[in-house]
């Protein structure tokens, strides 16, 4: 669908373009990235002017309210972020009191967090953000599409998880 014929030259500057190319207009994951880059971007700059938090910081602190006492290997996994960028942004969420580390009872190799009540008023905050974003995102659907999109990106996360499988 998004790419042509293989070409048989060898690649130069002077050669002819490659007939097997991407085409940015209709590939899928050229486009989600396009997307996500830009969802991003615009959300690091607002996030940080509204709330003193980037993106990623974002992320990691609406997992935390969405799900109390979660792991830093949770957060991980359910955001898709990886262990050093979600450990630094813990740190420093301790060190601005927005976050409390406990213990694990049960597995004492395991730490959980939970927002503080700082953190808590932070979130509230900036979850209003959230669905005012989402909301100028969204605008160009109806509410049946909207439903529709947020299924089809659910099976594309689903199946992407097939992609380290391919090789």
């Amino acid at each position: 669908m998004s790419a042509g014929k293989k070409s048989t030259k060898p690649a130069s500057s002077d050669a002819e373009p490659l007939s097997a190319t991407l085409d940015l207009n209709s590939s899928v994951p050229v486009l989600v990235t396009i997307l996500a880059n830009r969802i991003t971007t615009s959300g690091s700059i607002t996030f940080r002017r509204l709330h003193g938090i980037g993106s990623t910081e974002w992320k990691v602190l609406s997992t935390i309210a969405i799900e109390p006492h979660v792991t830093g290997a949770r957060i991980c996994q359910l955001v898709g972020l990886d262990r050093g960028a979600v450990s630094r942004v813990l740190k420093g969420f301790v060190e601005r009191g927005l976050i409390q580390v406990d213990q694990n009872a049960r597995h004492s190799n395991y730490q959980s967090v939970s927002l503080t009540v700082a953190g808590q008023l932070l979130h509230e905050e900036a979850v209003l953000t959230a669905f005012e974003r989402e909301k100028i995102l969204l605008k160009p659907f109806t509410a049946k599409q909207q439903l529709q999109f947020v299924e089809m990106l659910r099976k594309l996360i689903d199946q992407s998880r097939l992609l380290a499988q391919a090789g």
